[in-house]
């Protein structure tokens, strides 16, 4: 079995004489999502994020970095937390206007 079954993905054909181009670095900019990105790929790319940051993500944060919707971010964010055997922390960018 391949990794690649494992993960529930098809094997790309790839045709002879054809090169692979290499993935795009990941840096301070911000990502581009692309179709050919697929969700394992993009949340593995939100944890290797979250992991550099000095504090916990906002949902905003994960919003604007990965262009998805806000209910996708607090369920992210929510999966970051439990990952990390902890509560989730309160996201100040949800705060505003709350006395």
């Amino acid at each position: 079995m391949t990794l690649v079954a494992s993960l529930g993905l098809r094997p790309k054909r790839i045709r002879r004489g054809r090169r692979l181009e290499p993935a795009p670095a990941i840096g301070a900019a911000k990502i581009k999502r692309r179709q050919d990105t697929s969700h394992q790929e993009l949340l593995f790319r939100f944890v290797w994020w979250a992991h550099q940051l000095r504090e916990f993500p906002s949902v905003q944060q994960i919003r604007d970095r990965f262009e998805v919707s806000r209910a996708t971010a607090y369920r992210w964010r929510d999966s970051l937390a439990a990952a990390h055997g902890i509560n989730t922390p309160v996201d100040p960018s949800t705060q505003e206007g709350i006395e």
